[in-house]
């Protein structure tokens, strides 16, 4: 008996070798072995981030760009664009950076801190106000080590909404050509959407 596993389901293969049949059984087998290979795929695909990620991803000394959302932010002037984090430092499970945004010709920023932690299966960015302060659970959904680009959610307790987004390393996007997508743009739209989509992230946000 012969057994393969695709998809996550359990199947079962009795072949039986008769004399003359080996081109059926040898078909089987290489059956076998992609199903194996796309079980393992499939596996790695699926395998949520975990705080190792959640490392790698907040561990540069350069901006961190808000390129797209599912919800935006009202301000004095009208809604907050170029939203950035600029890391101060990240130890073992601590982190604290600025956080900041333009508010029509003002810049805006203060200082944020964050724990990261593992909760069951999910790597989570707990931000708030203060060092020992309540905070607020983000979710890492996703990690591109090659690209730098990450996407969080978190859920808005005072409107019910899970508010996703999409974050990208300053050198990436200074990398990536005009006419390109942004790095992670389909991954974002697979996990979050692609409506609502707003780009608080332009060209023009300098630091």
């Amino acid at each position: 008996i012969k057994t393969c596993i695709k998809g996550g389901v359990l199947l079962r293969l009795s072949i039986q070798y008769i004399a003359g049949s080996s081109s059926s059984f040898l078909a089987r087998m290489k059956w076998c072995v992609a199903a194996l290979i796309m079980a393992l795929g499939t596996t790695a695909t699926l395998s949520k981030p975990s705080v190792k990620d959640l490392e790698a991803a907040l561990h540069t000394y350069h901006l961190i760009w808000s390129v797209f959302r599912n919800f935006e932010r009202d301000t004095v002037y009208g809604k907050r664009s170029c939203v950035y984090a600029l890391p101060i430092s990240l130890g073992k499970d601590d982190y604290k950076f600025y956080y900041g945004f333009n508010d029509g010709d003002w810049w805006r920023n203060n200082i944020l801190y964050a724990k990261l932690q593992q909760k069951g299966d999910n790597a989570v960015f707990v931000v708030s106000e203060t060092k020992d302060g309540e905070g607020h659970p983000h979710t890492l959904e996703y990690w591109n080590p090659k690209d730098h680009c990450f996407i969080l959610t978190v859920m808005n307790k005072t409107t019910g909404q899970k508010e996703c987004q999409l974050l990208v390393w300053e050198a990436s996007l200074k990398a990536r050509s005009p006419s390109a997508p942004y790095p992670c743009e389909h991954d974002y739209d697979r996990i979050c959407g692609a409506t609502p989509k707003y780009k608080p992230y332009s060209d023009t946000c300098k630091k």
